[in-house]
């Protein structure tokens, strides 16, 4: 059974005693014609393996399964894993009753039969942040991405100077990133409060991210970023001489050398000028 309308999806939900909870980002995909774009966009292969993470009622799992030879489906509610169990026979779809943030990157990949796995999805709000450090900076990760997430969140990956911002930095550090579409809120079952947008994260390769830090530590590196984004208000060069452990004169030197205005705020520099100030900042030390 399909639960692409309102009217299934209160067929299924009357059925099994299931009231949709808000707080758990539980607002179900029901508009054909963005399921068709976001299998488009994937690009899917037969030979693929999909992570699919909160497949709610089952909707995009179908669509997937019929582009791709295998999806893991992981549900953490245990109402909606048993509608999924009990409504769908999909031969090449394993569903699994767990927090995706309790598995372990190696053992989704397991559980696919590959590394070379991608994820599609359309991730409950609350995680987006955690899902994103998740598989982005712990191996193995994904070749490929496909989330639809709150505009509003999906714009703030996207952000260039002068609007940077700490999760920004994360993801465009980490992968390409791009809006694909976006998504209105009458596409969803209840209705959210607000529209989303379908992301699209390409993992840069190891030797890329190497050769983008240089010498410089990545834990020192996402440390100084984090303490120049301390005191928003605040100057960075102010931030950085009281938080990061680096003298005033050296840090002028060094703001001087890369051309740097000592009354630039954190969100004016994009992820290059970061990455310039964290090398600069460790050949110091």
């Amino acid at each position: 059974m399909n639960f692409d309308t309102p009217a299934k999806v209160k067929e299924i939900c009357k059925k099994y005693g299931f009231r949709p909870q808000r707080a758990r980002g539980q607002n179900f995909l029901i508009d054909k014609n963005i399921i068709a774009k976001i299998i488009e966009r994937a690009a899917l292969a037969p030979q693929d393996s999909i992570l699919e993470i909160g497949p709610g009622l089952g909707v995009l799992t179908a669509a997937l399964a019929g582009a791709a030879k295998k999806v893991l489906a992981v549900e953490q509610d245990k109402k909606l894993f048993q509608i999924l169990s009990d409504e769908f026979n999909l031969p090449n779809v394993k569903f699994i009753n767990s927090d995706i943030l309790k598995i372990s990157n190696q053992k989704i990949a397991e559980l696919l039969g590959s590394k070379e796995y991608e994820i599609v999805s359309n991730l409950p709000f609350q995680i987006t942040s955690s899902i994103f450090e998740k598989f982005l900076a712990n191996e193995p990760r994904p070749k490929h991405l496909i989330f639809m997430i709150q505009r509003e969140v999906a714009e703030r990956v996207i952000a260039a100077s002068p609007r940077m911002n700490l999760l920004a930095l994360f993801v465009q550090f980490h992968a390409r990133a791009q809006i694909l579409f976006r998504v209105g809120k009458n596409s969803f079952w209840p209705i959210p409060k607000v529209d989303s947008a379908v992301i699209e994260l390409v993992p840069k390769s190891s030797d890329v991210l190497d050769r983008a830090l240089g010498r410089a530590d990545i834990n020192n590196f996402w440390h100084l970023v984090k303490m120049g984004y301390r005191s928003k208000r605040k100057y960075l060069f102010n931030n950085l001489v009281r938080y990061a452990n680096i003298s005033k004169s050296d840090l002028a030197l060094i703001f001087g050398q890369l051309g740097m205005d000592p009354k630039i705020r954190a969100q004016n520099l994009d992820l290059q000028n970061w990455l310039d100030l964290a090398k600069k900042i460790q050949q110091k030390g």
